[in-house]
């Protein structure tokens, strides 16, 4: 049976994070959810609803910069967010993605010898849900056309820079479930991805 992985960047939102986890409890479905410190700390009772739902805590950075903007920074700021996620929710497997898909070797390192894991992001299905404009059928469109086996599929639900919408993305997944499941898919966490497939090479030193 393939499988697939949904994943949500950005957050925790009130309002998204809260409808995503509504669609996820309605189809039984498990998400890995990659959360923004500085959003972590504005909401956290969002990311405490998300760990009791089941679902799988990732960590995106503390303030979702490129990393030529906190190049000396972003490990003490990866390791900040982490800190704030297991004060939350208690210690969690540490699973890193980068923001914009960006990790020089020096940080794989230190991120490595951290204990963390590397979530692909160049690897995985990114359909620019994250752009202002998109609609829910384009969203749906590029999932189900681009979707492979053990694919890993990132959407975004939270607002790293504190604007615009993710309506789109919401109500996409009421037409992307049900489809894969349809096509015989099995949604795992992204965590359980990367122990069962081919991506663990990928992400693990």
């Amino acid at each position: 049976m393939p499988e697939v992985a949904l994943t949500f960047d950005d957050g925790p939102h009130p309002l998204h994070t809260r409808a995503v986890l509504e669609r996820l409890d309605k189809f039984g479905v498990p998400a890995t959810f990659f959360v923004v410190g500085k959003n972590v700390r504005r909401h956290p009772e969002v990311v405490r609803e998300t760990h009791l739902a089941g679902h799988s805590i990732g960590n995106h950075s503390f303030g979702h910069q490129f990393l030529s903007t906190v190049f000396g920074k972003i490990f003490e700021e990866t390791q900040r967010t982490q800190e704030l996620i297991e004060a939350l929710v208690g210690p969690v497997p540490k699973v890193f993605r980068s923001p914009y898909g960006m990790s020089p070797p020096w940080l794989l390192d230190k991120l490595y010898g951290a204990g963390f894991a590397i979530a692909p992001t160049m690897q995985a299905l990114r359909v620019g849900d994250c752009f202002p404009g998109i609609s829910t059928d384009t969203v749906v469109r590029r999932v189900l056309e681009g979707v492979g086996k053990s694919s890993i599929i990132v959407l975004h639900e939270g607002l790293a820079n504190g604007r615009g919408t993710r309506t789109a993305s919401v109500r996409a997944l009421d037409r992307i479930i049900p489809e894969l499941r349809n096509r015989g898919y099995e949604f795992k966490t992204l965590n359980e991805l990367m122990d069962s497939s081919g991506y663990r090479q990928l992400v693990y030193p």
